[in-house]
């Protein structure tokens, strides 16, 4: 780096080394699993683990910048409290709780096809 940025102003000095090590993060994300192929996504089979860590932690950093303007987007001009916050993500949780097993009408029914194509099967 000191030949390139040997001739340069102090600004353009740190600004090239910034680009640099941004760069050179980005890599060393992107490179972090290159052994290992991702199998469950069908449409990105090709796509190494560094690569798919590396997009998922970019991806939050943009919901971590964005966030906060949504959030004075969505309370503008609408006194929402924080306790009405805790109360939504609560109810959430309770919902998400009680679909965590499948409903008792879809087993019997899968059991029920199930044993149907057994019977004819069998005759």
């Amino acid at each position: 780096m000191a030949q390139l940025t040997g001739h340069v102003t102090p600004f353009h000095h740190w600004q090239f080394i910034d680009m640099h090590f941004q760069q050179w993060d980005e890599d060393k994300y992107a490179n972090l699993g290159k052994c290992f192929l991702i199998q469950s996504l069908p449409l990105t089979a090709d796509i190494s683990i560094g690569e798919f860590l590396l997009n998922n932690y970019k991806q939050a950093l943009d919901i971590l910048q964005e966030m906060p303007i949504r959030i004075v987007t969505l309370l503008s001009g609408r006194p929402i409290s924080d306790a009405q916050f805790s109360g939504w993500l609560e109810a959430e949780h309770q919902y998400l709780k009680s679909k965590q097993a499948e409903p008792q009408a879809n087993i019997l029914g899968v059991e029920y096809v199930e044993l149907l194509t057994k019977y004819n099967d069998a005759q």
